[in-house]
Formats: structure tokens, sequence, C-alpha cells
């Protein structure tokens, strides 16, 4: 950022404020400050290029529709979805009105477009975007492609999110297949994707498989990026997440010790990543039943989300629900729910009606209510989050198979055998 900083300095003064040099540099230093997650302040910087290079370029150039891309970058950031498809959506028209459908800036954007669909919850628009991707990749690259086999991945996340598990699974298998043809077995992207199989695995319930897909995840990593590396840290929280699964809360924070120890030393210890961590280290002290600690570690994540993103983020919400399930499990019924009547404000804001986080927000919220033998005002929970997920992730998606059961299970405690049984 430093040298960014003087670069912009020396352009401004031998060149002039309003040279596209300068718009370059200002998106420069608009990229290193989205990656300390200074969302703000990219924006700022992106908003000097647009303004550059709508003066200078005009706004249908490729150039303009790069700092559009590069804007939608930091609403994915600060959680503003809706934004960030606005600015998507004008960087699509010029490139295809510029350099056509069968250009590389093209089918990156529809990428973009599917990733804001998927983080939506909009999971069919996601997979309809990134089959447009594909064609024009598979048409210009060819299937070969380490960049066609990303895609395959994303395509793969999305059928994970849905539920589709076997599904998902195929596409990464493909993926890897390519990774592996062109970029060797030590490649880093062979070991992301693996770390993806080994996810799917985890939801799956198969944590044994996880665990080996994981290793091998790391073997890759250590070799070719060494210990020291965000990639290393991130698949060390995979890791402790199977432990925790498992219920060894020990050997979970183990991992989560590794992962936060890269981390700090990366980023810090107020980095959006390092908060990651400190949500996993939250939710196993709660297993362990140590729920001060749990607490400290879940309202440490929400300090650093606050100060990054501000209130109106989906990270914030889905902070305010585990706070809320510490206090649930330590018998705090009233402070859990005000914790979660905030955190489904902020979904609710931000995300909408009919995403899957606000389901999660209205179950975890019935168990509030059954806890306190509340059995009508958790079946109006259930019944919303049921809606939800009828709508948005359909009829066979595990977390509507839990979500009857859950019904069935509130039912049989009101004393309603046969409403249970149905």
């Amino acid at each position: 950022l430093q040298m960014h900083e003087k670069a912009q300095q020396i352009t401004v003064a031998t060149l002039g404020e309003r040279h596209p040099s300068a718009a370059a540099t200002y998106s420069n230093m608009g990229i290193s400050y989205h990656s300390k997650g200074e969302y703000d302040r990219a924006l700022q910087m992106h908003e000097k290029a647009l303004q550059i290079r709508q003066a200078t370029v005009g706004e249908q150039h490729p150039t303009t529709a790069n700092t559009y891309g590069n804007m939608s970058n930091a609403f994915f950031g600060k959680g503003e979805y809706d934004r960030a498809l606005q600015m998507l959506e004008k960087a699509l028209q010029i490139y295809l009105s510029t350099v056509g459908e069968l250009h590389s800036d093209t089918f990156m954007t529809y990428i973009n477009m599917g990733s804001g669909h998927f983080k939506k919850g909009e999971y069919d628009k996601a997979l309809e975007t990134y089959d447009k991707a594909l064609q024009i990749q598979q048409a210009t690259l060819g299937e070969q492609h380490p960049s066609t086999a990303n895609t395959y991945c994303r395509v793969a996340s999305v059928h994970d999110s849905k539920g589709d598990y076997d599904k998902a699974l195929q596409m990464y298998e493909r993926a890897l297949k390519i990774q592996v043809a062109v970029l060797s077995e030590q490649h880093p992207h062979v070991a992301i994707t693996y770390v993806n199989i080994g996810s799917t695995h985890e939801k799956k319930g198969e944590y044994d498989k996880a665990l080996q897909i994981y290793d091998k995840a790391l073997q890759i990593q250590l070799a070719t990026l060494g210990e020291q590396h965000p990639g290393m840290a991130s698949t060390y929280n995979h890791v402790g997440v199977i432990h925790y699964r498992k219920h060894k809360y020990d050997q979970a924070l183990e991992m989560y010790q590794k992962a936060l120890h890269i981390q700090s030393a990366i980023f810090g210890e107020e980095h959006p990543d390092t908060a990651i961590t400190y949500v996993n280290m939250g939710n196993t002290h709660s297993g362990k039943g140590e729920f001060d600690k749990a607490l400290a570690y879940h309202e440490r994540a929400l300090r650093i989300w606050l100060a990054t993103h501000g209130e109106l983020h989906p990270d914030v919400a889905t902070c305010f629900s585990n706070i809320a399930n510490t206090y649930r499990l330590n018998g705090d019924s009233d402070k859990a729910l005000e914790m979660h009547h905030k955190a489904l404000r902020v979904a609710n804001e931000t995300l909408g009606e009919l995403h899957p986080l606000v389901a999660s927000i209205f179950c975890d919220t019935s168990l509030i209510y059954s806890s306190k033998n509340e059995y009508d005002n958790a079946l109006q929970m259930l019944t919303k989050a049921l809606e939800i997920r009828l709508a948005s992730l359909g009829e066979q998606h595990p977390n509507t198979a839990m979500t009857y059961d859950n019904m069935g299970s509130t039912f049989q405690r009101k004393g309603e055998y046969d409403k249970a049984l149905e």
C-alpha cells in the first residue's frame, strides 16, 4: 500500500490527477485496502478511478468495466450483495459491447455474478450463471484448462449447498482430474479442491474420509506454500471442525491454535479471517461446556466484524446467532432470544427473508422456546424455517428433512403424537 501511495503522489505530480495512470494506481490502492478488509476505503479508491476513467476513456471501455468489477468485490466484502451484482451487471454490459461474449473478462464477470447469487442463496440462478461462464470457457480455453476446472469447483459448491452432495463430488472430481493433468498433483489449486472434497464428505457425515482428504491437502500445501500461509490456516480450521464434529474438542482446539498462529502472524489478530478461527474456538469451548470462554471468543469475532464490516453484514448475523446459541446452552434463554432477534434483523436486512441463514436462525430460536416449554412458539419458528427451506432449498434437502424432524419432536413434547408421526 505504501508503494502504491508513493506511486500515486508521483503520478499526480507529473501527469496530473485526471491521467489514466492515476486511475490505475487508485485501483491498485483499492485492491490493497480490500486485502486488508478495509472495504469502505477500497470503494473510495475505486470510485476515484471510476471518475477518471469515465472522464478520459468513457463509460463504454473495458477499463471502466474493470473498475465496476473491483467495486463489486468491495461490496461483496461489505455483504452488500445486491449492490455488488448491480456493479457486475454494468461491467457485463460494457464487456459484451466492447470485447464480446467469447472473452475472458466476460466469463469472469459471469463467474462473479454466479458467486453473488450463491451468496444470496439463489442457487439455481448461480448454476445458470456459472453455466454461461462454462460455455465460454469451453469454447475459448477448452475443457482441459485450470480456469474451467475452477468453474467446475464453483458449480460443485452450489450443489453442495443444495444438499446434492453426490453431484458436488462428481463436479469436484471432474475439476480435480483436470487440475492434476495440467498443473500436477503437487499444486496449491489441487490442495484447495481436496479441501472442498473433504468438506463435502464432512457434510455427508463421513468424517474419517474427510480427514484423509484434508491430510492430502495439508501435505501439498506444506510442500508448495510452506507452513506460514493463509491456505494452511484454512485447512487447519477444516481439520479442527472435523474433530469438533467427532467431539474431540482438545484436538480441535489444537488445530485452531495452529490456524490462529499463522493468521496472527500474517494478518494480525483483528482481521476477518482471524475472526473465523475465533468463532470455531468459541463453538468448541461451548461443546466442552466452557461457556464463558466460548462467549469471549464469539464476542471477539463480533468486535472484529463490526469494525471491518459494520453491523449490517451476514457475518455479523452469524456471530449474533453463535452468541445466542452459547447463551441458550448456558441456560440464559432471555439473552439468547435477544441475540437471535439481532441476528434475524441483520440477516433479513442483508440477505432477505428467504435466505437459508434466516431459516437457520428461526430453527435455533425454536430450540430456545422448546427449552422454555413454549411449544407453540417453537412450532411457529419451525414453520417459518420450513417455508424458507422449501422455497430456497427444496423438499429433498437435508436441512428441510431436519426441520420436519424437529417439528415432529416438538409435537411429541406437546403430546400430539399423531401430528408428530405425520
